[in-house]
């Protein structure tokens, strides 16, 4: 019986792996990192979100607006379609405000928190079982000692993100 070389095992050793991935490719299958199902859909659609809470920060709309488009196509194998897309985003900014918390022993305020409420309707044209309205919420908390206006740009920023992830993760991920 013959002995395979060193180097032949070598280079079988590379090339079964992408034999495997090729023959994988072939068949079909399609994997995302970030776990994401959109089944038969290509599209998304993002509408604008307005801002309809009691406080009203100019930027909110836009910002968290454009944070979920980002998200979904950077996270998905979906493209932006301005109209008829096979899944459509809906909603509105229906929460933002200020709280008191973690009350301190001489009768201040240790921690203010900022809320962000969202509501979003999901119309998936391909998959109706999937369609939902939900709310999502996100909420940070900052020194009472600081002003609003002085932390709230990069709060806000992160709590847009935050949301834009959970509905990501609520519209598309199946785990």
């Amino acid at each position: 019986m013959a002995s395979i070389s060193p180097r032949m095992t070598q280079l079988i050793g590379a090339l079964v792996p992408v034999a495997g991935l090729a023959l994988l490719a072939s068949c079909g299958v399609s994997y995302s990192f970030s776990g994401s199902d959109s089944g038969e859909a290509k599209t998304v659609q993002v509408d604008v979100f307005p801002n309809n809470a009691e406080l009203v920060n100019p930027r909110l709309s836009q910002t968290f607006t454009e944070q979920l488009r980002t998200t979904l196509v950077q996270q998905s194998t979906l493209s932006l379609a301005p109209r008829d897309a096979d899944l459509v985003f809906t909603g509105a900014i229906v929460g933002y405000s200020v709280s008191p918390q973690a009350p301190t022993a001489n009768e201040t305020v240790a921690l203010s928190r900022l809320t962000l409420v969202v509501e979003v309707q999901l119309n998936n044209q391909t998959d109706l079982k999937r369609n939902f309205s939900q709310r999502f919420t996100s909420t940070r908390d900052y020194p009472s000692t600081q002003d609003l206006s002085a932390v709230e740009g990069s709060l806000m920023d992160e709590m847009c993100r935050e949301l834009a992830e959970k509905i990501f993760s609520r519209a598309l991920v199946n785990w």
